[in-house]
């Protein structure tokens, strides 16, 4: 295969000073396809060594190329590997007055054994690649169907955006594309869309770079509807409790302006979707706490720590740390209660304010990372906090800013395997994979 070169039957002749090419063709000899070319000067030095047999239809040229010409196409394929579109080696030369290559297209030509050498060199890198590339996804996931009420058959995923779907019995072993996405699934039929309020359809966050690197969470932040748990070596993230249990505890224990969270036996959405909205009967639900810490540091204070002085300019509220290493934290206006729910206005870059309110630690920044602090008064995020008590490990993702403090059900994993469980009513059991951090 690579013994023997023949040039391109569409060859033409070309002008003088024309730069010099390569084209290499496609591994699997499918010529077209993701060709590059290589410029360099027009010059007899590009290719000392030719030798030209004449114009006989048979006629054999020596072709010796040169160390620089080959390591620039090596070079060029070390960096531009892509989808397998870069191969060995047809390596047709043209743009060069030079007899045997412009006035006969029947030629064949032989590599010297130093540019033998140099081709073998790029063969092993561009091979090298294409193995490299043949591995176009992240590590694989396994899907664990533990609900104990639905068949296989009753359990659907979809990693294009619910544009196909796939039963559990038709495949629980899929490869996590690279990049980022969501892997959704739906519990008893395929939904209408992946925003059918409702369907039992819920998902996880992902994002990949390669075959042994993941990274992901489970969410709440819009709704919870399916316990789902992940697990990637030591990491295990999500809600493994009853869902049943779940429902029951949240409209039991609930404060009265979250029990709008809770629609039937379908999901429990988050506050903003319920009664919090714009117009919504608690849309001002966090309005006089607002009021009463911007009032609180009006003429600047210090905080009960004393670690921190807060004032407010110009509307904006500052905390300054008092240790001498001048950090300052600012929100530069006071924000709605749906800017505080969803993270939007002058919450929308702003994570540690967005976080400390919805925890109820926004007049202490001592507070803002511990959590044995949070949630302890109202209001408070409410819906976060019941999903923070009923997650792994206490860490869920209740609202847009909740991994401020490294709060949310994320982990970044190394591995080839991510086990994502399925539950319903049963308590998920621990999943063993082969992976590890």
């Amino acid at each position: 295969m690579f013994n023997r070169y023949e040039l391109s039957a569409d060859e033409k002749r070309s002008t003088p000073g024309r730069q010099n090419r390569f084209r290499f063709h496609h591994l699997f000899g499918r010529t077209g396809e993701g060709e590059f070319e290589f410029p360099g000067a027009a010059g007899d030095e590009d290719f000392d060594g030719v030798q030209t047999a004449g114009d006989h239809a048979e006629a054999e040229l020596l072709v010796d190329f040169p160390e620089s010409v080959l390591l620039e196409a090596i070079a060029h394929v070390g960096v531009s590997a892509h989808d397998g579109h870069i191969a060995m080696l047809n390596a047709v030369c043209f743009g060069r007055e030079t007899q045997g290559f412009t006035r006969n297209p029947e030629a064949v030509y032989l590599p010297t054994m130093k540019t033998k050498a140099m081709l073998v060199l790029l063969l092993g890198i561009v091979m090298g690649l294409s193995a490299q590339d043949a591995v176009r996804h992240g590590p694989t996931y396994r899907l664990v169907n533990n609900t104990g009420t639905f068949s296989d058959a009753e359990i659907f995923w979809s990693l294009d955006h619910g544009k196909s779907w796939h039963a559990f019995a038709e495949s629980k072993s899929v490869p996590c594309p690279l990049g980022n996405g969501r892997l959704y699934f739906q519990i008893g039929s395929v939904p209408k869309s992946t925003g059918d309020r409702t369907a039992l359809c819920d998902f996880i966050e992902y994002a990949s770079e390669n075959s042994d690197s993941w990274h992901g969470n489970t969410t709440q932040v819009d709704a919870f509807i399916l316990p789902i748990s992940i697990t990637m070596g030591e990491h295990r993230v999500g809600i493994a409790e009853s869902r049943r249990e779940l429902f029951r505890q949240f409209a039991q224990q609930a404060p009265e302006p979250f029990k709008s969270c809770v629609q039937s036996d379908r999901r429990i959405v988050s506050p903003c979707r319920a009664a919090f909205g714009a117009g919504g009967v608690n849309a001002h639900y966090f309005d006089a706490y607002l009021d009463a810490v911007w009032a609180e540091f009006a003429g600047g204070k210090q905080t009960a720590s004393g670690k921190w002085i807060g004032t407010v300019t110009d509307g904006a509220l500052t905390f300054t740390s008092t240790d001498g290493k001048g950090r300052t934290l600012t929100c530069q206006g006071k924000p709605t209660t749906q800017d505080v729910f969803l993270g939007t206005g002058v919450l929308k870059h702003n994570p540690e304010f967005c976080a400390a309110i919805n925890r109820h630690v926004l007049a202490e920044p001592e507070n803002w990372h511990r959590p044995a602090a949070y949630y302890q008064a109202e209001p408070c995020n409410w819906y976060a906090k019941f999903f923070h008590e009923h997650s792994l490990d206490r860490k869920a993702y209740g609202f847009c800013y909740d991994d401020a403090a490294g709060q949310a059900a994320f982990f970044s994993g190394k591995g080839t395997e991510v086990v994502v469980t399925i539950g319903w009513e049963n308590e998920a059991v621990e999943s063993k994979t082969s992976s590890s951090n």
